[in-house]
């Protein structure tokens, strides 16, 4: 309450936690169609969950004015707010046991360029080439955010630029810099999503732009204060381009978030690539973050939220190359804390890849359920 010459009375306010959801149509991709929504949106009374959404507006500067307008966390508001935010925001309330608001802005196939302050694209002469409606939806759907406090954002895009992943190693990275720097908090969370399998699952050993762009996202990494929620264990063998399972992708991304941003000692991360040793026919794949490694099946649509072991022997989507650079399907078996990978028709080994497919099947994962991301040992191109 203010008083003065009169009184203005507020009511109904919180004071938590504030995060940016942003990026293209996986992002977008609304709680009441996804995979378990009817049952979260017949229970989401969470007075302390705000939800906000932004209207989708391009323009040629940047806005100052926001259009938004928060609604509490409800069965009558939530179903059209972004499946992944949603449940990335309840993971995290029910954890922090305080307010957590939630704004999405977003919109479906959209590029990053679109997201990239102009001034950003141009001096940089690897990006000066975007032009058109580049720098956009920054302009109005970020800048007019830009004034709110934030704890940081999380971002699910990809796929509109997933022939350009040379470009998107400059341009990704960039964007998280510009969205820091002119946001005047310091190097705040960014929080992304790996894309996920897309297509009919083919050929083990067939190249793809969209395994190239997974790496190119991954190159992010290098930036403070930054994870990656790996998603490549949730596809179908004829996967759409927009999976419905997205209670993993939200959990996956609040367990980066408790980590980094709020300092709790919990594993976020699946087995990530350190190493290899080639011992005769044979190449040793040494893993980080590997405690309890093990193949499991990957979450079902009837339970998304378990794994459910399965043979150990059975690990899926290795790939091993002699240096004829002609890579074929792989066995690949675990010992310890890493995985022994062999091939046949390979008598002398010198490069593994994993999950280096459009739409592989993989299941590696360490003991708190986090999948392995995909790798590759060489530098070869696709």
């Amino acid at each position: 309450m203010v008083s003065g010459s009169n009184t203005i009375a507020f009511t109904n306010i919180c004071i938590g936690e504030v995060w940016l959801c942003s990026g293209q149509s996986n992002m977008e991709y609304s709680l009441k169609t996804a995979e378990t929504g009817k049952q979260e949106i017949a229970q989401a009374n969470y007075p302390d969950i705000r939800l906000c959404i932004i209207g989708n507006r391009a323009a040629t500067q940047p806005l100052d004015d926001r259009q938004a307008t928060w609604m509490v966390c409800s069965p009558k508001t939530c179903g059209r707010f972004s499946a992944v935010g949603f449940f990335f925001g309840k993971a995290l309330h029910d954890v922090l046991k305080k307010p957590v608001g939630l704004i999405e802005s977003s919109v479906a196939g959209t590029p990053a360029q679109n997201w990239t302050p102009i001034q950003t694209l141009q001096s940089d002469p690897v990006l000066m080439h975007y032009t058109g409606e580049s720098g956009s939806l920054y302009n109005g759907m970020i800048a007019p955010l830009i004034p709110l406090a934030i704890k940081g954002a999380i971002w699910y895009q990809g796929e509109s630029n997933a022939e350009e992943s040379a470009d998107y190693k400059v341009l990704f990275p960039a964007m998280i810099r510009a969205w820091r720097t002119n946001w005047g908090e310091g190097d705040f969370p960014f929080l992304f999503v790996q894309l996920p399998g897309f297509g009919r699952r083919g050929p083990a050993t067939q190249p793809s732009s969209w395994a190239m762009m997974r790496d190119a996202q991954a190159s992010a990494l290098s930036l403070p204060a930054t994870a990656m929620a790996v998603a490549l264990d949730l596809s179908a063998p004829r996967a759409i381009l927009h999976p419905k399972n997205k209670f993993n992708v939200g959990a996956r991304l609040a367990l980066a978030a408790e980590n980094i941003a709020y300092g709790m000692a919990v594993p976020y991360q699946g087995p990530v690539f350190d190493s290899m040793t080639i011992e005769g026919n044979k190449i040793r794949i040494h893993f980080k973050y590997a405690d309890g490694l093990a193949a499991h099946a990957a979450p079902t649509d009837d339970d998304p939220a378990t794994t459910q072991p399965a043979p150990a022997a059975d690990v899926l989507g290795f790939q091993i190359s002699g240096d004829d650079r002609h890579f074929v399907s792989a066995d690949a078996a675990i010992d310890g804390d890493s995985v022994v990978v062999s091939g046949d028709s390979v008598k002398t080994p010198v490069a593994v890849r994993f999950g280096w497919e459009q739409n592989p099947a993989v299941n590696l994962y360490n003991g708190a359920g986090l999948p392995a991301g995909p790798f590759r040992t060489d530098n070869w191109g696709q």
